[in-house]
């Protein structure tokens, strides 16, 4: 028949090839829609959840900074408690000392070991890198890669600590990303094949 230059036949083959990629992107189209419809059904509801308590956690943690920005520097470390020597200088090269040999008198062991501006804190070790942290916990929990130097790991928690409202408008703005998807979602959800008529017309010419 194609010897001949029979025209239906060359139809019908090119009809073959585009009813079966129509019919592939059909079943894509709808294996998206399922997942968008679990992920409605599902995920968000569970993401959304836990970012709006890790907001609330920060939003105390941020408040409680903030109370405790203009203290008289205090810090507990295994019991012992550094604050302002004799001449009202904050004993800060002794804690962060006192910090290091805890870090390296515990190892790897985990647990907590002092308090600072209200938060609890503790080591960390990190088997996979072969690091110490810090756990600085209260609503939430922020970790600091400690470091050799004694009054580096003083700022580097400082830092953490001041570095809150910072990770709350983080988190805010992602739990409002989040809300968009989840509006995207819905918009997306629902609407019909885009090719579903071609597919249709092509199918039924096939057919005949």
């Amino acid at each position: 028949a194609l010897c001949i230059g029979d025209p239906r036949i060359k139809e019908k083959m090119e009809l073959d090839v585009d009813v079966t990629k129509l019919k592939l992107m059909e079943a894509n189209f709808k294996s998206q829609q399922f997942a968008l419809e679990d992920k409605l059904r599902k995920g968000f509801p569970c993401v959304i959840a836990q970012a709006e308590q890790r907001i609330q956690s920060l939003e105390k943690d941020a408040a409680a900074a903030e109370k405790t920005q203009k203290q008289d520097f205090s810090i507990t470390i295994l019991g012992k408690t550094y604050g302002l020597d004799a001449e009202g200088k904050p004993r800060k090269q002794e804690a962060g000392e006192a910090l290091l040999a805890a870090a390296q008198a515990l190892g790897k062991n985990q647990g907590t070991i002092g308090e600072y501006r209200g938060f609890k804190m503790g080591f960390h070790f990190d088997a996979v890198f072969g690091k110490v942290y810090l756990n600085l916990a209260r609503a939430d929990t922020h970790n600091v890669e400690l470091g050799e130097s004694s009054m580096g790991n003083l700022t580097r928690i400082e830092n953490v600590i001041e570095g809150i409202p910072a990770r709350l408008q983080e988190a805010q703005e992602r739990l409002e990303n989040l809300h968009e998807q989840v509006r995207a979602a819905k918009e997306e959800l629902g609407k019909e094949f885009s090719h579903a008529r071609e597919l249709q017309e092509k199918t039924a010419r096939l057919a005949e």
